[in-house]
């Protein structure tokens, strides 16, 4: 059963941003005099997070994380940490905002999707009060895992460009999310990418494996049980949690996870991260 309360929220800017950017908020479910923040040590630290998902996931893959941390620091006496909520913000072409954004892409009409235009839907998202929450007045911590850590910070651990990025005037004109102007402060940044680490064989191993894999898997099937069985069956996705492949299958009973199936739309259905052109240009960007 899930410990949580979860909402959904639009931050459109359009023409200022040209997508609409979908993102979840998710509050521990427990009382609510037990939610206010109580008096006590000034050590006890208060925080929001904000997840950033990886190329063709969606906004709601984190959940199953979300639910093991809420049970551990929603709200129990004597911890150091509080989390008070969690956000998830989807990439304008991925999952359900692929939907959303269906006609936008096509009138784009690009086959290509650059990095940075996730950033700029996560900025867009964290400084348009979504749901008329202020975010800026929260303690937030900004997680990412591959695309989302990607997109945070474009510089090397020496906190200086590559010559590779001085030489590609293009993409250092793009800014990463943390260097978006005015900069959003972040409590911390936690980046879950090994193709970001520094390089070795086995950084270039791991980054191989998952650009195979994601170059090769199937998007397209003929209902959502030949879905399940392919995750299932696959070699990189039969390891993943039964809940977290029910969710990519099937949703949450409340949205769609992925792009509208054709067998509803009576259409060849984009996969869950638009054309296979803008997939492969975020995996080789």
């Amino acid at each position: 059963m899930m410990n949580w309360l979860c909402e959904t929220y639009i931050v459109d800017q359009r023409p200022s941003y040209h997508y609409r950017v979908i993102g979840n908020r998710y509050q521990p479910d427990v009382p609510i005099h037990r939610t206010r923040r109580q008096p006590g040590p000034e050590t006890v630290n208060h925080i929001s997070l904000v997840f950033l998902h990886a190329a063709g996931m969606f906004k709601e893959c984190f959940e199953p994380v979300i639910e093991l941390l809420f049970d551990e620091y929603s709200f129990n006496p004597g911890k150091a940490l509080v989390i008070d909520e969690a956000w998830s913000i989807e990439c304008p072409n991925h999952g359900y905002s692929s939907v959303l954004n269906r006609d936008d892409i096509r009138t784009d009409n690009r086959d290509f999707w650059p990095i940075q235009e996730y950033s700029k839907a996560a900025y867009t998202y964290l400084t348009g009060k979504p749901g008329g929450h202020d975010l800026s007045k929260r303690r937030l911590v900004l997680i990412g895992h591959s695309f989302g850590a990607v997109i945070m910070y474009v510089y090397t651990s020496s906190g200086k460009p590559t010559p590779r990025q001085i030489k590609d005037k293009f993409k250092m004109s793009r800014p990463f999310l943390t260097q978006m102007q005015p900069k959003i402060h972040f409590e911390s940044i936690i980046l879950g990418d090994p193709v970001i680490s520094p390089r070795g064989r086995e950084k270039d191993l791991v980054g191989k494996f998952f650009m195979d894999v994601s170059l090769s898997r199937k998007d397209i099937w003929e209902n959502r049980e030949e879905a399940r069985k392919y995750l299932d069956g696959s070699k990189a996705f039969k390891h993943w949690p039964s809940a977290m492949k029910t969710l990519f299958v099937c949703g949450n009973g409340a949205s769609r996870l992925t792009s509208m199936p054709w067998f509803e739309t009576n259409k060849r259905p984009a996969n869950p991260i638009g054309t296979y052109g803008q997939h492969n240009a975020v995996l080789r960007e």
